[in-house]
């Protein structure tokens, strides 16, 4: 039998989970939308049409029943299914804070959930055919992963060579039982930690939609807020990388070393420092922190590191090693056409004697 308190704050988690998948979602909606202005693709028109449909039949379904099935949405364009998905979330966000417990609301939440990623996977999958904006993935701490349909036990050690895929993010079956059973204190003061990675997890969508926008100023007070809820080595790489956007690479070197103080097996941070120092024209630090990120355990994006090394060999006319490094990414990360398009730069340098007229700069 399930200890009491774990049935409780399973609920809190999943309460978490909506908030996270929404905004990984809506991150989606503005870069799709707003930043790369594709509302007339038709590709992506019919990707907002299956989300409207499935997110009706889906309250149809476990919210609302019947009432639910006079209503339809007549306008299916991008703009109005992204409305419909916020709506939809603040209604189930406010269901939860008055803690309504009942069985239909549970199963309506996983099922939500993993509707947001279904749709968030195929939103993602269609930005990286059409442009190089990368858009943060969702934390993995309640969630499993798969790709190309196997689901991936250990995902920070995952290796992406041969895979065509992004990854699918979902709430698995086993943890899908929601039952509400009321606690104690020792349950009461383990609701706040949940409540405190709540809004640690909220602040650092807001910062990230910031950084979209290019308001670096506004990320950075949104990441230093989250500083507050949780002292992590991501939140300490994230401050840093807003005070480099905004030119500042001392303070954003320092809160890289505070990120590695904090855990040295996170790997951004060393990508990161490397990437700073190479501002600074510190090419032979900069390689030594990019080696150190290759190193790290804890690296989701694994190809960057090898990235930047290749650019460096690019800038020093080594190109030979250049397309090395440039191999390895792309074995870490098939699915990022620009890496590619950079090897086939630096193989057609090396099919000819002449490189004078070669800007490394296009790499």
């Amino acid at each position: 039998m399930k200890n009491t308190n774990d049935k409780c704050n399973l609920r809190h988690l999943i309460h978490s989970e909506i908030l996270s998948a929404s905004a990984y979602l809506e991150r989606l909606c503005h870069t799709t939308l707003d930043v790369m202005s594709l509302q007339n693709d038709q590709k992506l028109r019919e990707i907002f049409e299956n989300l409207a449909f499935e997110l009706m039949d889906l309250i149809e379904m476990e919210l609302f029943l019947e009432q639910w099935s006079a209503h339809r949405l007549e306008n299916t364009t991008p703009k109005e299914v992204r409305r419909l998905l916020q709506s939809v979330t603040e209604l189930v966000n406010a269901l939860f804070k008055l803690e309504v417990q009942n069985e239909t609301l549970s199963i309506f939440a996983v099922q939500f959930i993993n509707l947001l990623y279904r749709h968030g996977h195929k939103l993602h999958s269609f930005c990286f055919t059409k442009s190089d904006f990368e858009v943060p993935f969702p934390r993995l701490s309640f969630l499993a992963m798969s790709v190309g349909g196997e689901i991936v036990d250990d995902p920070q050690s995952f290796d992406w060579a041969a895979k065509e895929e992004l990854p699918l993010f979902f709430i698995p079956d086993e943890k899908q039982n929601l039952e509400i059973i009321e606690t104690g204190v020792s349950g009461q003061i383990h609701s706040l930690e949940i409540q405190r990675e709540k809004r640690y997890l909220d602040l650092l969508n807001l910062g990230h939609r910031e950084i979209l926008n290019q308001h670096y100023s506004k990320a950075q007070d949104y990441f230093e807020k989250a500083l507050k809820h949780k002292q992590s080595a991501e939140i300490h790489t994230l401050i840093g990388w807003s005070h480099a956007l905004q030119g500042n690479y001392v303070k954003a070197k320092n809160y890289c070393l505070k990120a590695i103080q904090n855990d040295s097996e996170y790997g951004p941070p060393y990508n990161d420092m490397g990437t700073y120092l190479l501002k600074e024209g510190q090419h032979a630090q900069a390689l030594k922190w990019f080696a150190l990120a290759k190193k790290s355990l804890n690296y989701q994006n694994r190809e960057y590191p090898y990235i930047n090394t290749g650019r460096i060999y690019v800038e020093m006319g080594n190109y030979t090693k250049a397309l090395q490094e440039f191999e390895m990414a792309k074995s870490l990360a098939p699915f990022r056409p620009e890496i590619g398009e950079s090897m086939a730069k630096i193989k057609k340098v090396l099919s000819s004697a002449n490189t004078a007229n070669f800007d490394p700069a296009t790499v």
